[in-house]
This record gives C-alpha cells, structure tokens and sequence, in this order.
C-alpha cells in the first residue's frame, strides 16, 4: 500500500511539472508578444511561436491579442502623436525630417480608416505652428 501511495505522489509530481513546464513556455511567448514594439517583432515572435499559440488558454490568448493591439499602432498614427504634442514651430521643424519620408511618399487618398484619421490629425496639428 505504501508503495502505490508513493507511485501516486510521484505521478502527480510529474503531472505538476509537467503543467508547470507548459506554464513556463507559454508565459514565454506571451512575455516576448508582449515586449514587442512594433509589427515586424510582432510578426517575427508569431512566426517563431506559431504552434505554441494554438495551445494557449483563452485567457493568454486574450492577453497576446491585446499586446499586438497595443503595439500595432500604424507609423501615421505614431507621427500624428509626437507632432501634436509639439508646443512650438521648433519643435514640429526638428520632427520633420524624422517624417519626411513617410510623409511624402503618401498619397492621401489613398488611405482609410485610422490611418486617414492619423493623416488628418497630423495635417492639423503641422498647420498649427505654420
């Protein structure tokens, strides 16, 4: 009897190792999601976790869901940020040229949703001071 009842706090040492270890690779991918910046680290961390995804609970899948909601703001929306929160000319003058590219290579029209919006807002905040 003694020696069943050790087999069985053996099993179920295994059976918490085993879950801890499932635990740990999957506070992992959440962790790196979460640490990511921008798209192509979101992009890059997806790929590389692609299966260790399938296999999250609802509650991990949610919170990766929001990271990559939180950081996947678009470069417009991103511009129009820093350049509103200028409080002078100077300030939206030295902004420019970390801009310019993705600011003329734009064409208006062609943009939609909250990245139209960015535009517009940006627009607007650059006429401010100009």
């Amino acid at each position: 009897m003694k020696a069943s009842a050790g087999l069985g706090l053996v099993l179920v040492a295994a059976a918490f190792m085993s879950a801890a270890c499932r635990g740990t690779a999957s506070t992992k991918v959440m962790d790196e999601i979460c640490a990511c910046k921008d798209d192509s680290c979101i992009a890059a961390a997806q790929e590389k976790y692609r299966a260790d995804l399938d296999k999250l609970n609802p509650r991990q899948k949610d919170r990766v869901k929001k990271c990559i909601s939180e950081s996947g703001r678009s470069a417009y929306e991103k511009a129009s940020d820093e350049v509103c929160a200028c409080r002078d000319k100077a300030c939206v003058d030295a902004l420019e040229p970390k801009f310019k590219g993705l600011l003329g290579d734009t064409n208006p029209d062609s943009l939609s949703g909250k990245d139209a919006a960015a535009w517009e807002r940006l627009g607007e905040c650059v006429t401010r001071f100009h």
